[in-house]
């Protein structure tokens, strides 16, 4: 589905596969925007999938945008290991939601 948009609009894009994170993201051009569907599955942060995310987004300074249609993961700290992929740890974001 996302390589016929890429098609499509004609845009500068890379479709990839969560599970060739690790073997593709080192390797690949910068690019100033990322897109993750499923996002859900990036919940555990010392995974090797993750790292090679976080990795590739601190190093090229990319916009993050999360998709998931799948509500399964609804704690806070499903949800804090996908925004650190791009919010550093001790950023204050002024809200505290492990607190609610």
């Amino acid at each position: 589905m996302w390589q016929d948009y890429v098609d499509k609009y004609r845009l500068i894009a890379k479709v990839l596969s969560l599970s060739q994170a690790t073997i593709e993201l080192p390797k690949m051009r910068r690019y100033r925007v990322v897109i993750i569907d499923e996002s859900h599955n990036l919940r555990n942060q010392d995974g090797k999938r993750y790292r090679a995310i976080s990795e590739y987004i601190q190093e090229n300074e990319s916009k993050c945008i999360l998709l998931s249609a799948t509500p399964y993961n609804k704690t806070y700290l499903d949800l804090s290991a996908q925004l650190r992929l791009f919010v550093p740890e001790d950023k204050d974001i002024g809200i505290r939601p492990e607190r609610k």
